[in-house]
């Protein structure tokens, strides 16, 4: 499916709720879920997308120019809000996520091979242990590793990446 026509970056970053909610339970994982969301919607611009795609995963659609040091400037305020303290209740708890960085239309030209895209490139942050990557279409994809994106996403993400550029971010 194509892309709206203007650049477009997506941050793709998972959260690792899975061993909190195991050791705290699914309770202190919903109370992070809501402190998170509610940082998160403080650092976004209003003209930018922040959605949750599924149980740990979430993403920023920045509509800017592709210029790599602010999408670096967005990526690192995105993973000091995250990984600033956590406190549920008394707890007191810190992620810190990995960060995949694809643009439009640089490196992909349709939602799905975006989202793939940002994928590869969290999954290379990760392995490198660095906060976030940029998506290298030399080094992404290389075999070795099997995308977690292989099958389509929800419609609502699709509506997030392909609906028209003028519409109202969802608060």
């Amino acid at each position: 499916m194509p892309l709206a026509r203007r650049d477009l970056a997506l941050y793709l970053f998972p959260i690792a709720f899975k061993p909190i909610n195991d050791r705290y339970g699914d309770e202190t994982g919903d109370e992070l879920l809501r402190i998170i969301a509610a940082r998160l919607s403080r650092v976004v611009r209003a003209e930018d997308m922040m959605s949750r795609l599924g149980g740990d995963e979430f993403a920023c659609l920045a509509a800017e120019s592709v210029n790599r040091e602010l999408l670096g400037h967005l990526a690192g305020k995105l993973l000091d809000t995250v990984s600033a303290p956590l406190k549920p209740g008394t707890l007191r708890i810190s992620v810190r996520p990995s960060i995949g960085i694809a643009t439009y239309p640089a490196d992909r030209t349709t939602a799905e091979a975006l989202l793939r895209s940002a994928d590869e490139a969290m999954y290379r942050a990760k392995q490198q242990q660095i906060g976030y990557h940029f998506c290298d279409r030399r080094a992404d994809g290389q075999p070795g590793r099997q995308p977690a994106l292989e099958r389509p996403r929800p419609c609502f993400t699709r509506a997030c990446v392909d609906g028209p550029a003028n519409s109202p971010r969802p608060r």
